[in-house]
């Protein structure tokens, strides 16, 4: 029996397209990468934010901390509305959404505006941090998808450590946040609109990847998902794929071990998952394992996609 599961794992393998699925989930990491830029941007323009709107210490605070209204919302609904409109559709809206923000709270003109802007940027920060590692989930193979689950993580401290770096180039160049530099414009304002360059990369991009296979499944959209595995993981495997996935969403929600990325109202915080994935790595041998000891460490709070149900074999 082992030696049939080995040579049918090592069919697997050699079947499966490795360099699209890396390609597919480097694009669905940008996300990551725009979350980290947009929550780290706001540092180098808060000078800028109080001239320009004569903001008092307790209206700068919440301009600033604004975006943090749509994180909420956005990671809260990001579940529901990827079981209805599919992964690739909400990570879709939370592109446009970015663009939206970027441009938005470099023109604002009035506090009221900035608000709406970073409230909008926040809920696509919320749903991609939600639909992002949800998507790569479904389309990496086990084998890989912790490592590629992990790339997200990567991708939000680059998007810090970019939003900073391009916030001192341009107040560098400008003298200061609240000068001017380009068109008339003071240096803050340009800093939002950075964020505008990897906001359309990742819209054009999404347009490039299919949907989750197992979202076409759950639709009843057969010839759409084996179209998609056998892509992944070609002809020869789609099939069975698709039977595995289909068998998965006949299990009661309480035997899944996660059916999306989602906030479940009990207080959970993202950062809970990020100070806990270092450790976890130590004390697990595999990417799979890794999923079940990231729930046990928050306490259920916060469910990790798995597309079968607890004990059985990832597709």
């Amino acid at each position: 029996m082992n030696d049939i599961a080995l040579e049918s794992t090592n069919a697997l393998q050699e079947s499966e397209n490795t360099r699209l699925i890396i390609l597919i989930s480097c694009v669905a990491t940008i996300g990551g990468f725009l979350f980290g830029f947009d929550s780290g941007v706001i540092n180098g323009t808060v000078d800028g934010l109080k001239q320009a709107f004569h903001s008092t210490d307790a209206q700068l605070g919440f301009e600033v901390a604004s975006m943090l209204l749509g994180c909420a919302a956005g990671a809260f609904l990001a579940g529901r509305l990827g079981d209805l409109w599919g992964r690739r559709t909400v990570l879709l809206i939370s592109s446009a959404m970015f663009l939206t923000s970027a441009l938005g709270a470099g023109f604002a003109t009035s506090s009221v505006i900035f608000v709406a802007a970073r409230v909008l940027g926040g809920f696509a920060v919320g749903a991609a941090s939600v639909m992002s590692p949800a998507y790569i989930a479904e389309v990496a193979s086990a084998r890989y998808r912790g490592r590629l689950a992990t790339v997200q993580q990567i991708a939000i401290i680059s998007g810090l450590f970019c939003a900073f770096l391009s916030n001192y180039v341009l107040a560098r160049a400008a003298g200061a946040s609240t000068s001017v530099l380009w068109l008339g414009q003071e240096a803050w304002r340009w800093m939002f609109w950075m964020m505008a360059i990897p906001s359309v990369l990742f819209l054009l991009l999404l347009l490039t990847i299919p949907e989750s296979p197992r979202f076409l499944v759950a639709k009843k959209r057969k010839d759409e998902a084996l179209a998609v595995l056998t892509r992944l993981y070609g002809a020869a495997v789609a099939r069975t794929k698709f039977d595995s996935i289909d068998v998965s969403l006949l299990v009661p929600f309480g035997q899944q071990s996660g059916l999306s990325l989602g906030l479940l109202g009990r207080g959970t915080k993202v950062e809970e998952v990020y100070d806990t994935a270092g450790t976890l790595k130590t004390r697990t041998e595999s990417p799979f394992e890794e999923t079940f000891a990231m729930r046990r460490a928050t306490g259920d709070r916060w469910l990790n996609v798995a597309v079968l149900p607890a004990g059985a074999e990832a597709p």
